[in-house]
């Protein structure tokens, strides 16, 4: 099991493994498909805040919760452009432990005979 850091967040909200690092990443890869970048340091805070005003929600170990940043673009457009519009925003969702056990994973079923894009592929 990899080690864990709390970097900042109350033990009582929780341990956020490697958080700094996959903001940077995002933000690194925004940049890169010309979507707008962050103050990193400002979601960093951000998540904080939301650990701790959910912190009666996430579950205990081995039990862990699943926080996932995402910044998508919000411009009307169906065109190839740059963004002029975005949202970033955070998921969570609880991981139970008998999803982190070895061999045990989500089975997932993947539909081809009427799949959901257009003829093009998108």
């Amino acid at each position: 099991r990899p080690p864990r850091s709390t970097q900042g967040v109350s033990s009582a909200a929780s341990d956020v493994y490697k958080r700094q690092a996959y903001i940077d990443r995002l933000n690194k890869i925004s940049e890169e498909v010309c979507l707008p970048t962050f103050d990193t340091n400002e979601l960093v805070k951000c998540i904080d805040s939301l650990l701790l005003v959910d912190s009666k929600w996430i579950q205990k170990p081995p039990n862990s919760l699943f926080i996932r940043p995402t910044l998508i673009s919000m411009t009307n457009s169906l065109e190839f452009s740059i963004p002029t519009d975005a949202l970033l925003y955070v998921t969570m969702s609880p991981v139970d432990e008998y999803k982190m056990k070895k061999g045990k994973f989500l089975r997932l079923f993947l539909e081809t005979r009427c799949p959901r894009v257009g003829p093009w592929g998108y």
